[in-house]
């Protein structure tokens, strides 16, 4: 089990931060990315709990035996989220020998389902979920959101930030991101009508001052990837599954991981995407030519590639419960089979310290604004 960090620590650090960002109610994070509308008994039965032997169950996993936790998931089944906790819920209700279920409050924009976890008691048995960019979005255009702040937390660990990879067409020129950024031609990207991956093609071309034209209008992905396939245009990103179909058969080229981590755990399936440059990378290798286009696509990194989710309990849990939770979704999330299944959806999974929360947080914090300002013009 892993030392838990210092809640004083973390008190003392966030407070060194600026006035006006955080919290007046505490709360505690860990885990990974969204959850969604299923009940499991992840010990292998909805009507059972698999009891460990009293003699090798540790303190920390025996206040859960036989219990049920309640994920409180701030958004509608049937989406990405539902295959993450599918998955993630069977191996910690294993590692804790108890059931899991998992409720959906998908009203608001995940505001209410975030405040309703927010105030449940502290007893480690209720985990909610935190959409840290929305959140972050919404305060900084003043619009509607959670009733807390985000202070003083302690981040406990989470999973790496979903992945898109921009891909052209093997019957195009552009081989490589860089035959695109030196196209004399406009180059045609197609992209969904609205979402976070045109938003962040949106603001890489403003950073490059990028000879790239937006094709939108797509439904959805799945329209996006077959009008990719058909011609429409020669490049095109997103994070779905049927686009990682196209890169594994030779339909698609990936030329660059728009919002991956270095180390993406779907390159470890995709063997496509090993030597594929990520935004990081990029910027190291070939930065835009402006001092303000560096710093717009540095806040895009920061604001794409870390975590973005996180899981959490209510402030007041019990420091060896929440060290326990934490152990718990650390298994569930590195295990090779979780791993290999999410990676496959085109979903990003493994696990990333908490010690990097709060960073990541003000990291985020300070790239809203410019992303932000960079999307309106």
């Amino acid at each position: 089990m892993e030392k838990p960090i210092s809640n004083k620590k973390r008190l003392s650090t966030a407070r060194s931060l600026s006035a006006g960002n955080f919290v007046k109610k505490r709360v505690t994070l860990f885990g990974t990315s969204a959850i969604a509308s299923i009940i499991l008994a992840a010990c292998g039965s909805s009507s059972s709990s698999v009891s460990p032997k009293a003699t090798t169950v540790p303190t920390g996993k025996s206040y859960f035996v036989g219990k049920t936790i309640t994920f409180i998931a701030p958004d509608a089944p049937g989406a990405q989220d539902d295959t993450i906790m599918r998955a993630a819920a069977t191996g910690m209700g294993k590692y804790l020998g108890c059931s899991v279920k998992v409720t959906n409050v998908p009203q608001g924009n995940t505001m209410p389902g975030q405040d309703e976890a927010a105030s449940a008691k502290p007893n480690g048995l209720t985990i909610g979920y935190l959409n840290v960019a929305s959140d972050l979005d919404a305060k900084a255009e003043s619009k509607p959101g959670i009733s807390f702040n985000l202070d003083n937390v302690e981040f406990l660990g989470s999973p790496p930030a979903p992945f898109n990879v921009m891909v052209s067409s093997p019957t195009s020129s552009y081989k490589t991101i860089q035959d695109v950024l030196d196209s004399t031609t406009p180059v045609k990207v197609l992209e969904p009508a609205s979402g976070g991956a045109t938003s962040t093609v949106k603001v890489f071309i403003s950073a490059y001052n990028a000879n790239m034209q937006l094709v939108t209008g797509y439904a959805n992905s799945s329209a996006l990837v077959q009008g990719f396939l058909r011609g429409d245009g020669p490049v095109t990103d997103t994070a779905e599954k049927p686009l990682l179909s196209a890169i594994a058969s030779g339909k698609a080229i990936p030329i660059l991981q728009m919002g991956s981590p270095d180390d993406n755990p779907a390159s470890r399936v995709y063997n496509q995407l090993k030597n594929v440059p990520t935004l990081k990378q990029l910027i190291s290798a070939t930065p835009p030519k402006s001092q303000a286009g560096k710093d717009l696509l540095q806040a895009l990194i920061n604001y794409r590639s870390i975590p973005q989710q996180w899981l959490f309990v209510p402030a007041g849990t019990p420091s060896n419960v929440v060290a326990t939770l934490q152990a718990a979704m650390k298994a569930a999330f590195t295990s090779k089979s979780t791993e290999t299944k999410l990676a496959a959806e085109g979903l990003a999974t493994g696990y990333i310290s908490g010690s990097q929360g709060l960073t990541d947080v003000k990291l985020m914090q300070a790239a809203v604004p410019k992303v932000l300002a960079s999307l309106k013009k």
